[in-house]
Parts: structure tokens; sequence; C-alpha cells
């Protein structure tokens, strides 16, 4: 077995090693299930690194190819094939309408031939998707360091598959299930925090397939857990050590991507809306100063969505008589209000 895993960690492009590792690893992986994992992640790892595009996802081959500018030379064969059926054809019709004593027709005619078949999926397509397939029934093991581990594998995964997508809304499906129950209550702040990572690439891959799961299911929940935390944050000044908790980093990682989760699935002014009542308390001074610069970045990516919407929630964020309370929110409140200004402006 160990030498099946050192072979097929030096021969990534060999699909039949990884088949059989993959069968190994289903029927009999047990107390090896840590080592296949690991194999499983570098070689995810390698596939998007090898097959990486400008938009950080990978492509096929055929797509480097065509991009590269040089045809091989079974595609030059086809096209010189194509041409010369096309050259035939053309001479046979002329004749043709010059015996009969017609006018060529115009119209294409329709010769009967099939339909191209669908061409195979590239091979690393292939083997990603088989491996996310295996790996996927361990995230809901009682093992952490397992479910941190197939979660790593599950986000670099879906970006090797992000250039087939008949590949990656199935696994997107079956990934969803398990994925909502790392969000329940009580849950694991590090798994939420990795989950949470995992669900920000996957909206921005397959937004419309999981938008409205997202907004009913998972959002609610990041929501509730931000509210519930914020007292807790309150005063915590650099040297506490609730900077060290992942509490902390949590709330942190929540600020840092909801507002890009947010663009991606394209928020209606009601999830706007509760998201703007739930990350306004990380405007106070009396959060920590990355919390609240956290929370000034979602408001301006909110503001992409509407603009209105977040300038209005601003400025009536708090009514004018709790002076020793705007005071509290008032120097960042400010903040992202000039900022609203000023892209209105730049916008007229």
């Amino acid at each position: 077995m160990i030498m099946l895993v050192l072979e097929c960690c030096n021969n990534l492009n060999n699909l039949h090693l990884y088949q059989v590792l993959l069968v190994n690893f289903n029927l009999r992986s047990g107390r090896n299930t840590p080592a296949f994992l690991r194999v499983f992640y570098a070689s995810i790892c390698a596939l998007r690194r090898w097959y990486r595009t400008s938009d950080g996802h990978t492509s096929s081959p055929k797509d480097n190819a065509s991009c590269s500018g040089h045809p091989s030379v079974v595609e030059g064969l086809l096209e010189y094939h194509r041409c010369q059926d096309s050259q035939v054809t053309s001479t046979d019709d002329h004749e043709m309408s010059q015996d009969l004593n017609v006018a060529p027709v115009e119209e294409s005619v329709d010769l009967g031939e099939d339909e191209p078949m669908k061409e195979p999926d590239p091979t690393h397509i292939v083997l990603a998707a088989n491996i996310l397939k295996s790996v996927l029934h361990f995230l809901p093991s009682h093992d952490r360091n397992l479910q941190l581990l197939v979660i790593s594998i599950l986000t670099e995964g879906v970006q090797v598959l992000a250039a087939c997508q008949d590949q990656l809304l199935p696994i997107v499906h079956l990934v969803w299930s398990p994925l909502v129950g790392r969000f329940n209550q009580g849950s694991d702040p590090l798994i939420v925090k990795r989950s949470f990572e995992l669900l920000r690439v996957l909206a921005q891959l397959a937004r419309d397939f999981i938008r409205t799961r997202t907004l009913s299911v998972v959002l609610p929940s990041l929501c509730k857990f931000l509210i519930e935390t914020a007292p807790t944050s309150r005063k915590k000044d650099i040297g506490s050590a609730y900077r060290f908790t992942q509490v902390y980093k949590l709330q942190r990682e929540l600020l840092d991507g909801l507002g890009e989760m947010a663009t991606h699935l394209d928020l209606a002014e009601k999830e706007l809306d509760n998201v703007l009542e739930t990350v306004f308390p990380y405007l106070s001074i009396q959060q920590p100063q990355p919390l609240q610069e956290g929370c000034i970045k979602l408001l301006k990516q909110l503001a992409k969505l509407d603009a209105d919407v977040v300038w209005l929630k601003l400025v009536n964020l708090l009514p004018g008589d709790k002076t020793s309370i705007i005071d509290e929110f008032q120097n960042n409140r400010e903040l992202v209000i000039k900022f609203l200004d000023s892209s209105c402006n730049c916008a007229g």
C-alpha cells in the first residue's frame, strides 16, 4: 500500500494508479484514512497548481493548447479534413445545379449527419471528481482533524472542477447537505471557519445553484453567530487573550468574507437589510480594531449591491437623542458615509 501511494505521488497523470488507490481507500481505509486523505489533498493541490488559469481556477489541457496559439498535429489534420469535405461538397452542389439548370439553393441541406459525440472530460477533471466523491462521506466525521482535511480537499477540488460545470454541479449538490451541518449552533468555530471558506468558493463557482439554499439556511446561522458574539468581543484590546480564540478568528473571517459572498449571491433588499442589522454593532469603537475594519470593508462591499439602502441605514442607525451611543459609532459611520458620497459623485 505504501508503494502504491508513493507511485501515485510520482505519477499524478496516471489515472489508473489513482483508481486503484481510490478502490483501496473505499474498501479498507480504516486507520489509514488520514494517510489517504493527505495524499488526495496533495494531489488536488498539484492539479490546481498545474492547470491554474488567470482567474485562479483550472482549465482543461485543450483550453491551454488553444490559448497558446500552437494547435496540435491532430487538430491540424482534422481541420484539413474538414476543409477537404467542404470543398468537395461545394463542387458537387455546383455541378448538380448546372446540370439541372436551376439556381443554387442557399438553404443548407440536411445530410442526416449524426451530431458529434460529446468529448470526454479531461483526465485531471475525472480524477478530481472521483477524489471528491470518495472523501465526501468523511465530512460529518466526529474526528476534527479528518473534518478539516476533507474540507480542505473540497475547497481545492471544486476549484479544479470550475472548468467543467457538468462535473462541478453534481459535486456541489452532494457537498451541500453535510456542509450545512457544519454551521449548526454549537459547532466548533474552527470547523465553521473552514466551512465558510468553502462556502465562499461555492458562492463564486455555483452562484445560482446554491443561492436560495444559502440565503434561507446558512446566512441566518452566520448572522446569529455575529449577533451573539458581538457583546463578547467588546472592549477586548490588543493585549486581550480573546484575540487568540477561534471565536474571534471566526468573527474576522465572517466580516471579511460576507461582503464578497453577498455580491456573488446578489442579495435582495430583505437579506441585505438583515446583514446590515447584524454587522452594525461592529462599527462601535469598543470593538477590536480589526473587527471594525472588517465591518467597514463589508459595508463598502454591500454598497455595490444597493448603496442607497446602506446609506439610509447608516444615517438612521441611531436616534439623535442618544448622544452617548452616537459617539460610539460616529467615526466609523461617517467614514462609510463619506465613501458612499464620494462614490456617488464619481459615478455622477
